[in-house]
């Protein structure tokens, strides 16, 4: 976006600021010597897992975070800065600029926002490195369902073990009416 005009600058404050203000998880990434054709294919990668990447200036960007009441940001809006957002789960975005950064060296990861707390860059890389939230939902179903499969197991043993018992009794009675 071209920032020619005051009213391009209000527009975007606006607008960016409403999407934030509906989903304030965001990830801040300096993309300072990617090629253009990079940056491009980089767009395409954050847009195919449910994001945006917006470039934008950091002044207008500070101007929503203040808008917005986000405190401790201002010291990671300097030099060129992207931010990714978007519907999914800013962990998938996380993952998506982390293992980006790891293909192009130029790319660095400079902070966050999850759940209106500000992440510094190793904490979105952490962030980066959790399983997806289906994942973590099926391995808590897991843990949830263990102790309950361990309780069917043993008493389904007892009951074993009570049929095993009586057919013995049956079998031994058996014995015992035929001599």
């Amino acid at each position: 976006m071209a920032w020619r005009a005051k009213a391009d600058k209000e527009a975007f404050v606006k607008d960016f600021g409403k999407q934030l203000e509906k989903n304030g998880d965001f990830i801040i990434a300096d993309y300072r010597g990617l090629t253009a054709k990079e940056i491009t294919e980089l767009r395409g990668k954050v847009r195919e897992g449910g994001f945006r990447l917006t470039v934008a200036k950091n002044t207008l960007v500070k101007l929503i975070m203040s808008k917005l009441k986000v405190k401790g940001m201002d010291e990671y809006l300097k030099g060129p800065s992207a931010l990714v957002n978007g519907e999914g789960e800013v962990a998938t975005g996380a993952k998506i600029l982390v293992d980006y950064s790891k293909e192009h060296k130029a790319m660095k990861v400079k902070a966050g926002m999850l759940g209106g707390s500000v992440l510094d860059a190793d904490q979105v890389r952490e962030l980066a490195s959790l399983p997806s939230r289906e994942v973590l939902i099926g391995m808590v179903a897991g843990a949830f369902n263990a102790p309950i499969g361990g309780l069917a197991t043993a008493l389904n043993s007892i009951i074993r073990g009570v049929a095993t018992a009586l057919d013995a009794v049956c079998k031994k009675k058996g014995e015992e009416k035929e001599k």
